[in-house]
Formats: C-alpha cells, sequence, structure tokens
C-alpha cells in the first residue's frame, strides 16, 4: 500500500513540475493587419499571451520556437502558420487561406461563386469577363471557380503563377488583354452606329 502512495506522490508531483499550457501568438513582422490581431488579442483574451514575432526587413528572419503538445497556438497570416509547419502544439490558424486539414479556425475566404456573384450584383450590366490569378495552393480550386462563372454567364480568364511577382505580372497581362478586347468592341460598336446612320 505504501508503495502504489509513494508512486502516486511521485506521479503527481511530476505532472505538477511539468510546464503549464502556454498561449502563443505566432505573427510577421511589419503588416498592419496583423501587429492589430496581435494586439487585440492580447488585450482580449483571458489568459496571458505571448507574442512571437517572425522575423522583420531590420532583424532578420527569426524562427518560430519549439512548442510543446500541451502549448495553443495562434498562429496570424500564412507565413506563421508556415513557420510553425510540423509543431505538436495545438494550432489556431487565422488570416491564412491555405490551411492543413484539421486545423480548426475562422474562415479567410469566401466559396469562389459568393465572390462571382457579389460582382455580378454590383456591376450587372458592365462585368463579362473575370480574371483570376491562382497560386499553387489554390490550383485546386480552379474547377470551382470555372464552374462558378459558367453558371453566371460570366467568361473567366484564369492564370496560374508560382510566386507573388509573377502573379503581379499576370494581372497586367490580363488587365491589357482585357483593355484591347473593350477597345475592340467599343470599334465594332461605332461603326455599326455609323451604318445605322
Amino acid at each position: 500500500m505504501k508503495r502504489y502512495v509513494l508512486v502516486a506522490l511521485v506521479g503527481m508531483t511530476a505532472a505538477a513540475s511539468a510546464e503549464p499550457m502556454q498561449v502563443v501568438v505566432v505573427k510577421r513582422a511589419g503588416v498592419m493587419a496583423y501587429e492589430e490581431v496581435a494586439e487585440e488579442f492580447a488585450e482580449m483574451c483571458r489568459v496571458r499571451a505571448r507574442v512571437i514575432t517572425l522575423g522583420s526587413a531590420f532583424d532578420g528572419a527569426v524562427r518560430a520556437p519549439h512548442f510543446s503538445a500541451d502549448d495553443l497556438v495562434v498562429t496570424v497570416g500564412q507565413e506563421a502558420l508556415d513557420a510553425i509547419h510540423g509543431t505538436k502544439a495545438h494550432v489556431i490558424p487565422t488570416l491564412a487561406f491555405h490551411t492543413p486539414e484539421g486545423l480548426v479556425g475562422p474562415p479567410t475566404s469566401p466559396h469562389p461563386e459568393l465572390i462571382l456573384r457579389v460582382l455580378a450584383m454590383a456591376r450587372a450590366s458592365k462585368i463579362h469577363t473575370v480574371g483570376v490569378v491562382l497560386g499553387p495552393r489554390a490550383s485546386a480550386t480552379l474547377g470551382q471557380v470555372l464552374r462558378a462563372g459558367e453558371r453566371l454567364g460570366l467568361t473567366m480568364m484564369t492564370a496560374r503563377v508560382a510566386s507573388g511577382p509573377e502573379a503581379v505580372r499576370a494581372l497586367h497581362n490580363m488587365a491589357a488583354i482585357l483593355s484591347q478586347q473593350a477597345y475592340a468592341l467599343h470599334a465594332h460598336r461605332n461603326l455599326e452606329d455609323s451604318w445605322d446612320v
């Protein structure tokens, strides 16, 4: 009987000396929206949260520390979520567009059809073609985008890109093509109007 009590006391002492659960907010430096989210979280959270800022232009890249399986980590932004990939901690992603299966967090992006419906409602007679630039992780949604555009009677112009600079170039190219198409349509209508006289 004394052995069992001794084992129980040793077990309780070990559990009591283990690190308590931490609440940690991980964010990237230099993004005002991320700063505001982290600040608001720190002010409104009932428990004390530690804020870790990953890198900045001034101090170089800061890597995420090791987290224990008992920690609760709230990531702010995609880079923060990517930085803690593989952690055993409980993770709640916020403002991250690509979250792994099984993580619970607020949705960051509405379904593509909802976005297209809003565009169509806002400018029903003006919008006929929509340009969509997809990064490597968003390519899986291309089918949804195309089907939604078809249901709404929109022409979808798509480009797959691998980086931010490529996305900017793709947007510029799309804008140039659409501008040329609009100019040609305007010229064609003017020509038709001149024949009516």
